[in-house]
């Protein structure tokens, strides 16, 4: 059974995937949509900017934890490559518009600097784990020698972008691929010129 906060994430997150924005998302209709009293969303949250801010984050931690616990360690260096871009693809189908949400609504302008920096030390907490799972699938390539040794972190920065953008594009974009294993190749192929 879930709890009256998770509730009320449950109904931020609906909120944003049926309008696409924040805008027109008070209180009032969250508890509604949620099925709780007004009072008991301000028992969780002091103000509608903690609600969003929280929200977020608990988006961020339940995509990350799902991206984080899904390497197969089993697997050769380009089924877990693939299978890595697929979860990412899964979790941007299941949090429709929150990518571009956070690309064009300025959330910065709508929190208040403290809950700001909650959300900027999530962000940071998250990158470094997914920077270090990023590095366990291409140890991978290297033992296997698909890929050469990967000197500059930053390289690894710019490939974790780079499946994030791509799978925003896939889903936002018009596009010549027409399937996601398709798609996924393409991603895999030019991580692999990037890293020989």
């Amino acid at each position: 059974m879930k709890s009256k906060k998770e509730l009320i994430f449950e109904a931020v997150i609906n909120h944003i995937k049926t309008k696409g924005l924040l805008r027109g998302l008070t209180i009032s209709e969250i508890a509604r949509k949620a099925d709780v009293g007004k009072g008991t969303v301000y028992e969780y949250f002091t103000s509608k900017d903690e609600l969003i801010a929280e929200t977020l984050i608990y988006i961020l931690d339940e995509s990350s934890r799902i991206i984080l616990e899904n390497e197969n360690t089993k697997l050769e260096f380009r089924k877990t490559l693939c299978s890595h871009i697929q979860v990412v693809m899964d979790i941007s189908q299941e949090y429709t518009n929150l990518d571009m949400l956070i690309m064009t609504e300025d959330l910065g302008g709508l929190l208040q600097s403290n809950i700001k920096q909650k959300m900027m030390d999530k962000i940071i907490g998250i990158k470094n784990k997914y920077h270090s799972f990023l590095n366990s699938i291409f140890h991978k390539g290297i033992n296997e020698g698909i890929i050469r040794q990967i000197e500059d972190p930053y390289i690894t920065f710019i490939i974790g972008n780079l499946i994030m953008s791509s799978v925003t594009y896939y889903f936002h974009e018009e596009h010549n691929e027409k399937s996601d294993i398709e798609f996924i190749n393409k991603v895999y192929n030019l991580i692999i010129k990037l890293l020989q």
